[in-house]
């Protein structure tokens, strides 16, 4: 194995193990709420994670991704970033 498929490898592995650690909290979180609050309350919540999870998915806007993938960043790149994150950000707030 070369080491760039070794650094693959090694990075869907921790990539794994974040998602399963933050599903498990998830779940384990859902079902201490579901014990403690009415039925009427946790149907609340739940449509408010959905809300929240459906903002996620657009807040970043692929943004990190590319600033990672290029090999070097100059002042602007990272000011365009934070920018347009930001303003995204205070859009999807806004239409919420």
């Amino acid at each position: 194995m070369t080491k760039q498929a070794a650094k693959a490898v090694s990075a869907t592995a921790w990539n794994f193990l974040g998602n399963a650690t933050r599903a498990l909290a998830q779940f384990t979180i859902g079902i201490l709420l579901a014990r403690l609050l009415a039925p009427q309350d946790f149907g609340l919540a739940a449509i408010a994670w959905l809300v929240i999870g459906i903002c996620n998915l657009f807040a970043d806007f692929g943004i990190t991704a590319s600033i990672i993938q290029k090999k070097e960043l100059s002042a602007e790149d990272i000011s365009y970033a934070f920018t347009f994150q930001t303003v995204g950000g205070l859009v999807l707030m806004l239409v919420v």
